[in-house]
């Protein structure tokens, strides 16, 4: 499977596709971030809308967010997930990290 972005104007929203390029889930954070001293949720909604699992960025403190670029995210997968799933989910946290928390060096 695989895990692409789509652009939007308001919320942060991937999709998350099978082997033969069908959309299984569609991940949507909020309408904007709030980058200082809160979590910040990712939902995982199936194809008719409803919420199976989440993806939690955690705050984790001014200094650690300011002075380090470790991040921690919390996992939900809801009951009775495929494997095959969770390890998409997991690929597209990684997506998300890199997207959306990642600090960008333009001298490499």
């Amino acid at each position: 499977g695989k895990v692409e972005e789509i652009p939007t104007w308001w919320y942060q929203v991937v999709n998350v596709l099978d082997n033969s390029g069908n959309k299984i889930f569609k991940i949507r954070g909020d309408s904007c971030f709030t980058f200082c001293c809160n979590d910040i949720p990712f939902q995982i909604l199936d194809l008719d809308g409803n919420q199976v699992g989440s993806i939690t960025k955690m705050w984790k403190g001014c200094c650690k967010e300011a002075f380090t670029d470790a991040d921690t995210f919390i996992l939900d997968f809801g009951v009775n997930m495929d494997i095959y799933h969770k390890c998409l989910i997991l690929g597209a946290t990684f997506m998300l990290d890199f997207m959306f928390f990642e600090k960008q060096d333009n001298n490499n």
